[in-house]
């Protein structure tokens, strides 16, 4: 039996898509909220189609980008010593990406989708929250659970960046550069 290929994988899922459906349901629920709850069951309607299939992924992937960006510009404001660094471990993660076998190289990017996920999803949340507060005030308990939402994703996003980062340190190991 052949398989069917897919655009999306379980990594793309976790690190991408799951993030982008995140942010656009909680924004849903925050902002329009009688869009998902008075929807008929039986009506087709090309609003889930268009979240679901078109802004999930899109805001998904624009959140991935985004946190990288961030992220490395700001390890980027280091020292020298500490760029030379980086620089140096980014050709060695490629190096390892290249060179390691497809079940190290599954479990890498499986790691990094779950590290992905947390920070991604906290970046969206935490803008939700900002919309939020600015657009209705701190007068409800929302932007509490919001806090408490990214205070969560970010403290879980650091440990799943330990782990990544243990992977790549032994894969990095395994496989030296000459």
């Amino acid at each position: 039996m052949s398989s069917v290929p897919s655009f999306f994988n379980k990594v793309d899922f976790y690190g991408i898509l799951l993030p982008g459906y995140l942010v656009i349901s909680v924004s849903l629920l925050l902002f329009r909220p009688d869009i998902l709850i008075n929807q008929q069951p039986s009506s087709l309607s090309l609003l889930p189609t268009v979240v679901f299939v078109v802004a999930g992924p899109v805001s998904g992937l624009a959140l991935l980008q985004t946190q990288r960006m961030v992220l490395g510009n700001l390890w980027g404001r280091r020292s020298q010593p500490k760029k030379k660094g980086y620089q140096d471990f980014i050709s060695d993660y490629h190096h390892v990406r290249l060179n390691c076998s497809e079940t190290e190289r599954i479990e890498l990017e499986q790691a990094e989708a779950f590290y992905d996920f947390n920070f991604s999803s906290a970046l969206g949340l935490t803008l939700l929250t900002i919309a939020f507060v600015s657009l209705r005030g701190f007068g409800s308990i929302v932007p509490i659970f919001m806090f408490i939402g990214d205070a969560l994703l970010i403290s879980t996003g650091y440990f799943q960046w330990k782990n990544y980062g243990h992977i790549v340190n032994q894969l990095i190991a395994k496989y030296p550069q000459e």
